[in-house]
Formats: structure tokens, sequence, C-alpha cells
């Protein structure tokens, strides 16, 4: 999220992370347990900017196609909490 990026280490660095399916499931269960007990924003937080830099644009043109399938999928599994996540932020924005 910088002017300067250098695309290369970009994807280096994003490979890296989103290389394990198992370390990213547990990431997101991790996630997803926070999120319906309510705790752990930075964990959130957090979640959200790895999950924005994976499969959104432009963020996700240096995102391997496996591994953004891969990340998709996983969201959608998981698309009651982020739905109930977002249904709080919209909440706390209109009160």
């Amino acid at each position: 999220m910088h002017l300067d990026a250098d695309l290369r280490i970009e994807q280096d660095n994003k490979e890296k992370i989103l290389n394990s399916s198992k370390f990213l499931d547990s990431l997101l269960e991790m996630w997803t347990s926070h999120v319906k007990r309510g705790t752990g924003a930075l964990v959130t937080m957090a979640m959200l900017d790895i999950l924005t830099f994976g499969v959104c644009a432009p963020y996700s043109e240096t995102t391997l196609g496996s591994q953004f399938d891969f990340l998709i999928q996983a969201v959608a599994s998981r698309a009651t909490v982020l739905f109930s996540l977002f249904q709080v932020c919209l909440a706390t924005c209109l009160s």
C-alpha cells in the first residue's frame, strides 16, 4: 500500500504468506472465533488487510491463481461470519 512498491518483492512476500493452506485456515479460524465473540479488534483488522491484499484489486494482481482460489473459497465458507462483521460495522456507523 505504498507508491514505490516493487511488484516482484510484493509477489514473493505474498506467495510466502499465502503458500500454506493449513496456516491460512488456522488464521481464518482464529479470525472467525474473534468475530463471533466480539473480541480481537486488531486480529480482525489484520485479517481484513490480508484478505484485501489477497483478493481485492489492484493488490490481487500479485496473488497466484491457486492461492487466490483458495482464499476465495475459504472466505466463502465463512461468509456468515464476514456478513455479521459488516452488520456490526454498519450498525456502529449509523448509531
